[in-house]
């Protein structure tokens, strides 16, 4: 099938600011061939206008950025998932943070589809990436009314509210490997999982020096304990650090295994009160939580993550570096996928 871009839906109300395909009825009917449910089966409702998501409609919205009719499947399976779990999608979609979907892919479907977790994942020049990433933010803007302006209330917005989806990969060095994140999730190597945050755009953490796992971690963890960031405000967030490959060997070289680098970054990722202005800590943290901070000290430390709450993941490519996601706060959900027979 060949789609030829309708340049006259980058002015309505229906896209993104990047030229879109027309969602034609043929294009539509034959996303639809590939899953097993109707064109009518109800996918959810959409905060906050609560619009109803059925097939059809998300297939409409695939068809605008020229999904195939398998990344089709998959912007389904991602778009459940923000409706389900703890994504927390109305508080996502209304807020004033940064906050989008950002979406992990792991496991078997995402070499099947072409999901890329290497070099440049999160910007630009990988068509699936983008293609199922605008297919789900087009349909929680077109669905749940969550447009710039509108109903969405971002001060600024970010690349999460664009497109930010990508995959991961297994680290195995020294005798020491770290499966997918699928695997690990699942406990087979052979299942798929999809995993979505409600996250920013990635912050960059440069170490061209540390040779340890526990430079490198602390290098990490340090990044994550920004004062500013919405994590740091919220007890039980759910933030997402991505590990790049060489980083990675080297932290699994050195025996550490994915629990351990999650506890060590939990336990470092701390910021001392003092480091918030008095009438953030007051009203922000000792008054919102008082069975936490209410009686303590200026240098008392607040913990960022709790390790069972941490995302983390490697991707990307050569280079001596690895990403922090910070979240909107506690919103995430993991979805067990499988390619329709």
């Amino acid at each position: 099938m060949t789609l030829t871009p309708a340049a006259s839906f980058t002015a309505d109300e229906v896209g993104d600011g990047m030229p879109l395909f027309a969602p034609t009825r043929e294009r539509v009917a034959h996303l639809l061939e590939f899953v097993p449910q109707s064109g009518e089966t109800v996918i959810g409702e959409v905060p906050p206008a609560n619009g109803t998501l059925t097939y059809s409609v998300a297939a409409a919205n695939a068809a605008m950025t020229g999904c195939t009719p398998p990344e089709f499947w998959l912007v389904t399976e991602v778009l459940a998932a923000v409706l389900g779990g703890e994504f927390n999608l109305l508080s996502i979609q209304a807020t004033t943070h940064p906050a989008g979907p950002v979406i992990l892919v792991s496991g078997p479907v995402a070499a099947q589809l072409g999901v890329h977790g290497g070099s440049g994942c999160m910007g630009p020049g990988w068509p699936v990436n983008a293609r199922v990433g605008r297919a789900v933010r087009l349909a929680l803007m077109n669905v749940g009314g969550a447009r710039p302006g509108g109903l969405d209330m971002a001060t600024f917005g970010g690349p999460a509210k664009w497109s930010l989806c990508f995959s991961d990969q297994p680290v195995d060095v020294e005798a020491n490997r770290w499966p997918t994140l699928a695997e690990e999730q699942t406990g087979s190597p052979d299942t798929s999982t999809v995993t979505v945050i409600g996250g920013e755009g990635p912050l960059n953490v440069n170490d061209h020096f540390s040779t340890r796992a526990t430079g490198l971690l602390r290098m990490i963890a340090h990044t994550l304990a920004t004062v500013g960031s919405n994590h740091a405000h919220n007890p039980r967030s759910t933030p997402m650090v991505v590990i790049g490959a060489e980083h990675a060997a080297v932290i699994a070289g050195d025996g550490f295994t994915r629990d351990d680098a999650r506890a060590f970054i939990a336990r470092h990722a701390r910021i001392p009160l003092s480091q918030w202005s008095k009438e953030a800590r007051d009203g922000r943290l000792r008054n919102r939580y008082p069975k936490l901070y209410g009686d303590a000290d200026d240098q008392d430390e607040v913990a960022v993550v709790a390790p069972e709450d941490l995302v983390l993941a490697v991707a990307g490519g050569p280079g001596k570096h690895s990403v922090v996601i910070p979240s909107f706060g506690r919103s995430v959900s993991v979805r067990e996928i499988r390619l329709p027979a």
